[in-house]
């Protein structure tokens, strides 16, 4: 693999996503849709998109209109990511691996994926070509920093066949733990 483009869509995905791509060993661009990225986890840039983000529909064409020149589109598995990242992948017609946990050979481009609901493992290999990928982001924490990225701004995409009517969230008591960057639980 050559490049890399990272697709963080919330402030908290850029650090998993530069870990995976440094244990591929591969430099990566990344793409800051939703969120500020830090400029120093190893991207040779940071391209950050201005405004709210649009659908999966327009940002995933958005988002295949700029992969000329990538071998790898990597997103975190989150909502939003497995939303937008098969979309993409059914764009480019590209092969999709989905919930990488762990990167056995950069190389031969052999990953661990859990399967039957986190039960077990299944090893992974990607034949050649371009692929998009999504990881979990527990599994990937804490990308080597250094750098100083470039910070390129572009506009976001327009709306695309969907239009976004409102964004709510329910209210509760709990945090996001997503979002969280230290979880402590007790037990009994």
């Amino acid at each position: 693999m050559t490049r890399a483009l990272a697709i963080s869509l919330n402030a908290g995905d850029a650090e998993p996503l530069a870990a995976f791509c440094q244990a591929l060993g591969v430099p990566f661009v990344l793409l800051a849709a939703g969120g500020d990225a830090p400029v120093d986890v190893g991207a040779e840039k940071i391209v950050r998109l201005e405004g709210d983000i649009p659908p999966a529909d327009a940002l995933s064409a958005f988002i295949a209109e700029m992969a000329d020149g990538f071998d790898l589109i990597v997103g975190v598995a989150h909502m939003a990511g497995k939303d937008l990242l098969p979309r993409i992948a059914g764009l480019l017609g590209q092969s999709m691996v989905g919930d990488i946990v762990e990167v056995l050979s950069a190389s031969e481009r052999r990953f661990l994926r859990p399967v039957v609901a986190g039960n077990a493992f299944a090893e992974v290999e990607v034949a050649n070509g371009p692929f998009v990928a999504s990881v979990r982001a527990t599994a990937f924490k804490s990308a080597a920093r250094g750098g100083n990225a470039a910070v390129e701004t572009q506009p976001a995409p327009s709306q695309g066949s969907t239009k976004r009517v409102s964004v709510s969230e329910a209210e509760g008591g709990r945090p996001d733990l997503t979002q969280a960057r230290v979880v402590v639980s007790g037990g009994r």
